[in-house]
């Protein structure tokens, strides 16, 4: 088992400190999207190692928080996938459901100081369920006399 540097730990630590403070003090998904019913967010990572990251899917109803980055998966890596706008096109959208393709810039441990990027593959969909708008009450007050 690898050990740790302190201060790469540490710098790890407060990233993950950072993040939490994030999502915390992010909206809810109400707040942000009130028509939203469920945000479904699937993330497929293509690396070309032997030891690519496992899929993830993310669900999200309203009361959960709109905070739509998401961490590269390597342990080593600072890097993180920001949806946000992704998000955004697909509640905007006709089909509610938006695909795409992200790069990690982040960096890895394992590169050293070598400036080059984690370069990990996302490939994404954001799919969102609306509620419909409910249809306006008629009170009769347009209607014709008679």
């Amino acid at each position: 088992m690898k050990l740790e540097a302190p201060k790469l730990r540490q710098a790890r630590l407060q990233r993950q400190d950072l993040w939490r403070r994030a999502r915390a003090a992010a909206p809810t998904v109400r707040g942000e999207y009130p028509r939203v019913e469920k945000l479904h967010i699937e993330l497929k990572f293509i690396d070309q190692t032997a030891h690519t990251p496992a899929d993830q899917t993310h669900i999200m109803h309203p009361a959960a928080q709109a905070f739509f980055a998401f961490p590269c998966p390597y342990a080593d890596c600072d890097g993180r996938f920001e949806l946000n706008a992704a998000v955004g096109e697909a509640i905007g959208s006709a089909k509610h459901r938006y695909e795409g393709d992200l790069h990690c810039t982040g960096h890895r441990v394992r590169d050293g100081n070598s400036g080059l990027a984690c370069g990990l593959h996302l490939r994404f969909v954001v799919s969102a369920r609306l509620r419909h708008a409910a249809p306006a009450a008629h009170d009769g007050a347009d209607a014709s006399p008679g």
